[in-house]
């Protein structure tokens, strides 16, 4: 034990373990003929012989035990550790490993401080204790493949990033760099920062659809004006918050990702703003087509009408807005959506010329806009029932709410539009009006014929109604019957 044993000086921590498994084998054996011989001693009478040496060497082992029992486990996590993929190893449980392999430490003799084994595990616990904070940054899912080669740059170190082990990291020396590698994790976060804002911009945008709402008394399916607004407000926070990451100094690659986001976002915001004003406009003028005084004009109008459920039926089969406006390339859909209303407009312009006419002829028509007027012109009434006439009539006569249409009139048809009502050509069939004060006045068939305007006959009907408020207001116990 003394001359080939582990406390020899000189040999290495491993040799001095394997020595170490060889004679505690070997003192088994010596302990175990020990018990035999002082048994047969005991049986004959034998004065108990002693055996120094072997009591000292038990205490020796003792000790030896103890170092070597923790430097055997250092070794073999040492080696399973150095071994594990860089992807796979889970640094919480090697720190808690090495603070238990230094709080071990701690507790070892001092004179068993000066040898190699401790030595060893001391040091090596000490160097990776200290750079466990630098690989805690480098396993930070931020990191890309450009910050490993980064990291090659700052070291002066190649080495595959395919099966990479830990080994190799360790071997970097990365504490000689750790100003280098906290500012380069610092710009790996900022990047991953923004790659996140910009992923979730891509995903939030790649899922949206177009939020169509039913129309029943329409040639055409429109968007839903509240839900498109909601989608354009979105799209103009995320191109805002897209502009600003593009000043950004930590961009790094995802520059040209951004850019195109931009411009994606940017498209589809005057894809759906153009898309609403052609269909405010198709609004305004499609109450015309009932009007059937302008032939040509409904002709036109019902082209557009065909056209535009086209193009709005392949975008309720595509559903995704993304896909839809870039499907034919950038702005092609934009430019279908132009074209549409700059037929509409052409078709409104030549409205215009049949708007003055009838300002011409009925001179409170000027207190309306053209699309006031629109929906006035356009408006249906069915016969036989008190129809509430458009909220802009209020404006030209205000104590007219509702007129009825009658059969037996002079002149039949299956319908009658409000046009005919200003049409100094034909007879007009209003039979009863509702006042402001909703009784109901009976108008005979002669007067209508004889005014042959039933504007001008329903302005002395008006001014009648505010004589006989007048009078009503001078007599209270009527009014209160009333």
């Amino acid at each position: 034990f003394d001359s080939s044993g582990p406390m020899v000086e000189g040999i290495s921590p491993t040799e001095a373990l394997m020595r170490l498994r060889r004679l505690s084998s070997l003192f088994e054996q010596l302990e175990h003929e020990k018990e035999t011989l002082m048994a047969v001693e005991s049986l004959f009478g034998l004065e108990q012989t002693q055996y120094p040496e072997l009591e000292r060497t038990r205490k020796d082992l003792d000790k030896l035990q103890r170092l070597y029992g923790l430097y055997e486990r250092f070794t073999g996590y040492q080696k399973s550790f150095l071994q594990t993929l860089w992807i796979d190893v889970k640094l919480d449980a090697v720190d808690k490993e090495l603070v238990d392999i230094k709080n071990a430490l701690v507790h070892v003799s001092k004179a068993q401080k000066k040898w190699h084994a401790y030595v060893e595990m001391s040091e090596t616990a000490s160097k990776q204790i200290e750079v466990l904070p630098l690989l805690r940054l480098l396993a930070s899912p931020c990191i890309r493949d450009r910050h490993w080669r980064e990291v090659m740059h700052i070291t002066g170190c190649t080495f595959p990033l395919e099966g990479l082990m830990i080994e190799k990291v360790l071997s970097l020396n990365l504490p000689a760099y750790s100003n280098k590698i906290h500012e380069l994790t610092r710009s790996a976060l900022g990047e991953g920062e923004l790659e996140k804002h910009l992923s979730r911009i891509q995903h939030e945008w790649n899922e949206q659809v177009f939020p169509f709402s039913t129309s029943v008394n329409s040639m055409i399916d429109f968007l839903d004006v509240s839900a498109t607004q909601d989608l354009l407000v979105n799209s103009q926070e995320s191109h805002m918050l897209l502009h600003n990451m593009l000043s950004s100094p930590l961009l790094g690659p995802h520059k040209s990702e951004l850019v195109a986001w931009l411009a994606k976002l940017r498209e589809i915001k005057t894809f759906l703003s153009e898309w609403l004003e052609v269909q405010e406009l198709w609004r305004e003028l499609e109450v015309m087509m009932h009007v059937t005084k302008l032939p040509h004009h409904i002709k036109q109008l019902q082209a557009i009408a065909r056209d535009m459920q086209k193009f709005v039926l392949s975008a309720q089969e595509m559903t995704n807005i993304l896909q839809f406006c870039f499907g034919e390339g950038e702005g092609a859909k934009t430019a279908i959506l132009r074209s549409f209303r700059s037929r509409l407009e052409a078709s409104r312009k030549s409205m215009g010329i049949y708007l003055n006419e009838k300002r011409a002829s009925f001179p409170k028509f000027n207190l309306l806009s053209d699309s006031a007027l629109t929906q006035l012109l356009g408006a249906r009434f069915e016969e036989g029932k008190f129809v509430t006439i458009p909220d802009c009539f209020s404006r030209i006569l205000p104590s007219i709410r509702a007129i009825a249409i009658e059969k037996d009139t002079v002149e039949t048809s299956d319908s009658l539009h409000p046009s005919s009502l200003f049409d100094t050509s034909s007879v007009n069939r209003v039979k009863s009006i509702l006042t402001d004060k909703w009784d109901s006045r009976k108008i005979p068939l002669a007067d209508v014929s004889e005014e042959r305007r039933t504007l001008t006959w329903a302005q002395k009907q008006s001014n009648m109604q505010r004589q006989n408020d007048h009078q009503t207001h001078q007599q209270p116990h009527q009014l209160q019957q009333q």
